[in-house]
């Protein structure tokens, strides 16, 4: 499973040093389900490489669950896994992963699958290179997140690398909170 961007076949607890780049997300998720935010929370990332109930058999705090990405893909076990996280009691969330093409067809796409979650679960984009053919534009990822502002009134977390920080617009970071992806150093 994919924790804080890397594959790791199990969780871990967020090292020291990165705690406060998460603490965001952590209040983000608590203020949605949990009662009471801790910067010691076990969060792991999931995708449509896990089984459907990872959620349910994981030791951890909250759950941040793959749903679609670009415009076609979409994660056939993100229900199963955003359900058991929460029937365990854990936070969660579910994020796009952007490939980069028409801005609205995406949003589209991730709002059509994930909308009955609105308020239920943080919603999230994956800014990576991978794939992405609008790498380097943050004018996509302003659209991106203003489009998904304007439909569910809930300003988006921006998953990006820290390298990568200077991608995002600045009206972007002052909206939504970043999740940076970064290495423990």
């Amino acid at each position: 499973m994919k924790i804080f961007g890397k594959k790791s076949p199990k969780h871990k607890k967020i090292p020291r040093n990165m705690r406060l780049p998460f603490a965001g997300l952590v209040v983000a998720l608590c203020m949605i389900i949990a009662p009471i935010a801790s910067a010691n929370m076990n969060v792991i990332d999931v995708s449509g490489w896990q089984s459907a109930d990872v959620t349910r058999v994981v030791d951890a705090d909250a759950a941040v669950v793959k749903v679609t990405e670009g415009g076609g893909y979409v994660n056939p076990s993100w229900r199963s896994q955003i359900d058991w996280a929460r029937q365990t009691g854990k936070a969660c969330g579910g994020y796009h992963y952007a490939d980069g093409g028409n801005v609205t067809a995406e949003v589209n796409h991730y709002l059509n699958q994930f909308n009955g979650y609105v308020g239920q679960c943080v919603l999230a984009l994956d800014w990576e290179s991978y794939g992405n053919h609008a790498w380097g534009n943050g004018d996509w990822v302003r659209q991106w997140v203003n489009q998904v502002y304007s439909r569910t009134k809930v300003w988006p977390i921006v998953y990006v690398q820290d390298s990568a920080v200077y991608q995002i617009p600045s009206d972007v970071r002052s909206h939504c909170m970043l999740w940076k992806a970064q290495y423990a150093s």
